[in-house]
């Protein structure tokens, strides 16, 4: 898919940078000292490039498991240094809105036209609990049943269905028919 294969070059891009744009690095040379110092190299960062976060480092080390797991099932390698390396994730915390800057978010208006529709579109979406951008942007008049809405994820084609409740439903009447 195209995101992962991004997601697969940055990576690539970040472990010629490690190793200086050297195109020998073969899987077999990679090991968990390896793997430990490529970890730090990027959280850390340098004089020339910035520090990545530890989970921004933990999405290149998982993609780079990824290749090695699909390396095992091709029989191109039998070496797994992951197999004692554990990759590391922080837990973020999220900023929280209290009730009262929810409702002056909810009740405000836009300057032009242009704020005024992103800012439905944020109150629909969290009026649909947090329903992401891709799906909201392909639902349909006919995904809208008995007061719910019937979709399946863009991203993973699971069924979702959630209840359409008042506020929402007066923001989807006010786009209806909209190219927006």
């Amino acid at each position: 898919k195209p995101k992962s294969a991004e997601s697969y070059q940055y990576t690539l891009q970040k472990i010629r940078q490690y190793v200086n744009n050297s195109d020998n690095l073969l899987l077999d040379d990679i090991d968990i000292l390896w793997l430990r110092d490529f970890e730090d190299w990027m959280v850390k960062g340098g004089k020339d490039r910035k520090a990545l976060s530890v989970n921004t480092a933990a999405i290149h080390l998982e993609n780079l498991r990824a290749i090695y797991n699909y390396a095992i099932d091709e029989g191109l390698t039998d070496k797994y240094p992951f197999r004692r390396f554990k990759i590391k994730r922080e837990r973020v915390t999220k900023d929280i809105l209290s009730l009262e800057e929810m409702r002056q978010l909810w009740q405000c208006k836009g300057a032009n036209e242009y704020e005024e529709y992103y800012l439905d579109i944020f109150r629909l979406s969290f009026a649909l609990c947090g329903l992401n951008m891709a799906d909201l942007y392909n639902l349909r008049d006919e995904d809208l049943k008995a007061g719910r809405i019937e979709f399946n994820r863009q991203k993973t084609g699971v069924h979702g269905s959630i209840m359409v409740e008042p506020e929402a439903m007066r923001i989807i009447n006010k786009h209806k028919g909209s190219n927006g």
